[in-house]
């Protein structure tokens, strides 16, 4: 047994050290789906879309992985059929005792929380839990058949017919627990615009119109680098900055004080009253504040960094709104 392990190791371990970031980068552009969809984030329904992905990484990978580090080797001689009788489970309980009935607890307990999810995450009924668990269950072996859909040279998995009847108990009993589980399914929108957004919040939008200005470098920029043209890097290095300014200057100093996705998730930056050139003022420290921590560095970059910090932890205010003092409220 330790032996038949052996071949699996390495991909085993690198897939294992993987798991938790993977699912932490997929569920990042599903926070800003969630902020443009609701206008707010709401923290437990995050966390339990951070779990769904855990769940779907850990149930492909332990169904899936690991793969044998040496396909050439392991396949010499592998010849698995698929299993179709759909009564398999009572021979094999009577031949294999425990290990059999473990097997078939394991292929129940897997679908379990997929059954949960269907249901407080997208307000399934009991039908939609049925296909969506057939469906994946059928997904999945389907690819242990045929060696992951070809990337595999032989199928190192087997087939089994029992497994989908299982595997769809198991979203069924699911899909009954979560009946005593936090529903996420049904959340109201955020009518308004929030002048006061949190830092989550901020972060958000900060980094959604970040990613945006960069998209736009490279789009703008794309032509120069497929034509060879000479100094297309330090062209694009200025229309980052160049794209920042606008975005994070130009646009909320225009539009109310709301950025791109500002506009998009109901956030303004706009909390008080004031006039042209206090906006100016307001929004062009902000911009610069913003664009050295972006792309400054040294010692200054990082005393800044502290600052920015220590202003939010203690004031809960970001340090460019000391130009507001200069400006009696209206």
């Amino acid at each position: 047994m330790l032996g038949f392990f052996n071949n699996f190791s390495n991909s085993f371990l690198f897939a294992l050290f993987l798991w938790p970031f993977v699912a932490l980068f997929m569920t990042l552009p599903v926070l800003l789906v969630q902020y443009i969809r609701f206008h707010k984030v709401y923290l437990r329904r995050i966390v339990a879309i951070y779990l769904l992905f855990l769940y779907v990484l850990a149930l492909f990978a332990f169904t899936l992985y690991p793969l044998p580090d040496n396909p050439e080797a392991f396949c010499v001689g592998k010849h698995l059929t698929p299993q179709l009788n759909p009564l398999q489970f009572f021979l094999d309980i009577q031949t294999e005792g425990l290990r059999a009935v473990l097997q078939v607890a394991a292929n129940v307990v897997f679908f379990v929380p997929l059954g949960v999810f269907v249901r407080n995450l997208f307000g399934g009924k009991l039908l939609m839990t049925v296909l969506v668990a057939l469906a994946v269950s059928l997904a999945i072996e389907t690819a242990q058949l045929t060696g992951a859909f070809g990337v595999f040279p032989c199928s190192y998995r087997l087939f089994d017919v029992d497994d989908l009847i299982f595997n769809v108990l198991g979203a069924v009993i699911g899909a009954g627990v979560a009946v005593v589980l936090p529903n996420f399914s049904k959340l109201e929108k955020r009518e308004g615009v929030n002048t006061n957004p949190k830092i989550v919040q901020r972060a958000v939008v900060f980094v959604a119109d970040f990613l945006l200005g960069n998209l736009l470098t490279v789009v703008l920029t794309a032509p120069l680098y497929f034509m060879s043209v000479d100094g297309w890097q330090d062209f694009a290095n200025m229309l980052r900055v160049v794209c920042f300014g606008i975005l994070q200057f130009g646009v909320p100093l225009i539009f109310k004080g709301q950025t791109v996705f500002g506009a998009l998730t109901g956030v303004s930056l706009d909390d008080r009253q004031r006039n042209f050139v206090h906006r100016v003022l307001f929004y062009g420290l902000r911009g610069a504040m913003l664009g050295y921590l972006v792309f400054g560095t040294g010692v200054w970059h990082d005393v800044l960094a502290i600052v920015v910090g220590l202003s939010w932890i203690i004031f809960r205010k970001m340090p460019y709104k000391i130009i507001d003092i200069f400006f009696r409220k209206k």
